[in-house]
């Protein structure tokens, strides 16, 4: 059996419900998705929003299809916000994902400067976007980014891993389950992939 990592060690000893996750689960198989740009994974990430993982994978190739490729800058300022929507995504969506791609090929997102900011740097400059959220931000630092201490309390999966697991009432708060989170730092990316995988399935961006 693999050794436990260093966020796997620290999270046994420090919570006894992940220590049981741990052991029942394995090890964890967090890693940076395969997307090398970083505006492919941004597009994909807001594509993600509020969908299905099947349902964002469909949206997604539609989009391909209609750009002869993956999502450059360039090719979505070309197709337009009504052509997006043809591909499945909502006025918002189609709006955000606009926007974000004039503020790339413009310069005014540097993404390759923002990818080596703190967190909460990202966070800011992704999140001034209309149409793009802290869960979509929280989604680029964990899977692009592969930030190790990154929790996305506002992901309902988080959130009802947390109430199950802990045996709580009701389903925290995004601010409680942040509140929350704080025992499992410095790696709240892997403490988030439990909770993910406790409920029996993984967060895929």
């Amino acid at each position: 059996m693999p050794r436990p990592s260093r966020a796997e060690t620290h999270l046994a000893a420090c919570d006894p419900v992940l220590a049981g996750w741990i052991e029942a689960l394995g090890p964890c198989t967090l890693r940076r998705n395969r997307v090398r740009d970083p505006f492919v994974a941004l597009v994909r990430a807001v594509v993600a929003q509020r969908v299905s993982g099947a349902a964002a994978r469909t949206v997604n190739a539609r989009l391909e299809r209609l750009l002869g490729g993956p999502p450059s800058p360039a090719g979505l300022l070309a197709l337009g916000p009504r052509r997006l929507r043809a591909a499945g995504l909502p006025e918002r969506k189609a709006h955000a994902i606009h926007t974000l791609a004039n503020r790339v090929r413009s310069g005014d997102l540097p993404l390759e400067r923002i990818r080596r900011a703190p967190a909460p740097r990202v966070r800011a400059a992704l999140t001034a976007i209309p149409g793009v959220g802290e869960w979509t931000a929280n989604m680029f630092l964990l899977f692009h980014l592969a930030r190790p201490d990154v929790f996305p309390a506002r992901d309902l999966g988080v959130r009802e891993g947390i109430r199950r697991g802990y045996g709580l009432a009701s389903r925290p708060s995004a601010a409680e389950a942040l509140r929350f989170s704080e025992r499992w730092a410095p790696y709240r990316s892997t403490a988030a992939w439990y909770l993910w995988r406790s409920l029996g399935g993984e967060a895929m961006v």
